[in-house]
């Protein structure tokens, strides 16, 4: 029944290739399972890029409550993509915690980082995109450059 297809899943993520760990993670997150937590704990410490991303997306879902503080934890990532994923799920979430880390993020070695901090700025704090974003737009990388452009828009 519903607990055999659930197990199913759960051996397919824990012994499946990256796509299929993904893929597993998306059909358990559509099912109502107590053990869901440890997996999505597993998916967050994946040395897969999706499965990480994967499982920022799935633990908002499942553990509201608990998704500032993963998400904060994320900002530290090794990923640049799971940084800027980070960054604009917590301007989604309009947290106030995500302003004492936007300065070191503004100057990240990513430039996919660099310019989703420059517009978390620019959406959460209006009074002063206006300096970061003049800022920005000295930036080496276009991505950042354009961010600026929009933040000071």
């Amino acid at each position: 029944g519903e607990h055999e297809s659930w197990e199913m899943l759960a051996r397919l993520f824990r012994s499946g290739s990256e796509r299929t760990q993904v893929f597993a993670l998306d059909a358990l997150s559509k099912r109502s399972d107590p053990q869901m937590a440890m997996l999505i704990d597993e998916a967050a410490a994946s040395r897969h890029l999706l499965v990480r991303l994967s499982a920022m997306k799935v633990f908002e879902l499942w553990s509201p409550h608990n998704a500032i503080q993963r998400l904060l934890d994320y900002l530290s990532d090794p990923s640049g993509k799971v940084r800027a994923t980070a960054i604009d799920l917590l301007v989604r979430r309009k947290c106030p915690e995500l302003h004492a880390y936007l300065p070191k993020l503004v100057h990240d070695n990513d430039a996919l980082v660099r310019a989703s901090a420059v517009s978390a700025v620019a959406l959460m704090y209006a009074e002063i995109a206006h300096e970061i974003g003049i800022l920005a737009l000295q930036d080496y990388d276009t991505d950042v450059r354009l961010a600026a452009v929009r933040a000071l828009a």
